[in-house]
This record gives structure tokens, C-alpha cells and sequence, in this order.
């Protein structure tokens, strides 16, 4: 833990991956949530003494940073933002106009989204490639057309 004035930064032991909280006065934040789905957000309370975050943060859908993210949604951690991976700003419509349906899909099955025809596999540690190759392939498709 390193605590500068008026601000906060712990790594937070997970195992295998990356969780981070960050605060600098009124503001929280929690950086990813490793591996652990289960029991991460229990986790969370005990290193931090908190139960509500201002943004928690998911920065790519590797699991030993995006599964403890998904335990804290489903926990019903309160959290004023959530900031997602833009590989998944196709369903930025769906978040926009019904977010319980959203977070209730990401929560019980981002594997299962369909994302350009291809049902994506049920683990998120082969979600980020598989978004990747599928974004690949669109962009090799418009090159072809131009």
C-alpha cells in the first residue's frame, strides 16, 4: 500500500492477475480484479474498508483480470461508473438503452454473446483473442474492398 496525501494505492492479492484500488480524495477506483470470481469482492471489503467504488474498471477481457471485475458486479457492489474494454463497444447500444439486461448477460455469460456470427467460447481467457482475430479479419475484409 502507498498513501500520499490525500491518496491511496493498493495492490490487492489475487493470485494470479491484476487488481489495483485507487483513491485520491472523494474518488475510488478498482483496476481490474484478477482470476477470482468468487470471493474477490469479500476480498475488496476486507483490503479496503470500502463498499462502494465511484468507477470500477476492466481494462481488457484477459480472466485473470476481467473474472474478479464480473464477482463484483454480481456481488451488487455499488458502483457509480464501469468502464469496459472498447473491443466490446458493440454492445455499447445494449449498455446504453438496458443496462440490467446487459450487465445480467455479462455477468452470467460474456462467453456466450454472439459477436460477428461466432459464438464466442464460455472462458474470457480466450474471449479477448477471439474478438481480436474477428476484428482482424474485418479490417483485412475492408482492406480488400478499397
Amino acid at each position: 500500500m502507498v498513501k500520499r496525501a490525500n491518496s491511496t494505492f493498493i495492490a490487492i492479492g489475487v493470485g494470479q492477475g491484476d487488481a489495483f484500488f485507487f483513491q485520491r480524495g472523494d474518488l475510488t477506483a478498482l483496476i481490474d480484479g484478477g482470476r477470482a470470481r468468487d470471493g474477490f469482492a469479500e476480498r475488496f471489503r476486507r483490503v479496503t474498508k470500502r463498499n462502494a467504488l465511484d468507477i470500477l474498471v476492466c481494462t481488457h477481457n484477459d480472466a485473470d483480470h476481467a473474472l474478479g471485475v464480473l464477482g463484483v458486479l454480481q456481488s451488487g457492489f455499488a458502483c457509480k461508473e464501469v468502464w469496459l474494454p472498447g473491443s466490446w463497444t458493440d454492445r455499447l447500444e445494449d449498455l446504453l438503452l438496458n443496462q440490467s439486461d446487459f450487465f445480467r448477460q455479462l455477468i452470467d455469460g460474456v462467453g456466450k454473446t454472439d459477436v460477428g456470427g461466432e459464438i464466442l467460447p464460455p472462458f474470457l481467457e480466450t474471449l479477448g483473442e477471439t474478438l481480436a482475430r474477428n476484428r482482424r479479419q474485418e479490417l483485412e475484409e475492408d482492406e480488400e474492398d478499397t
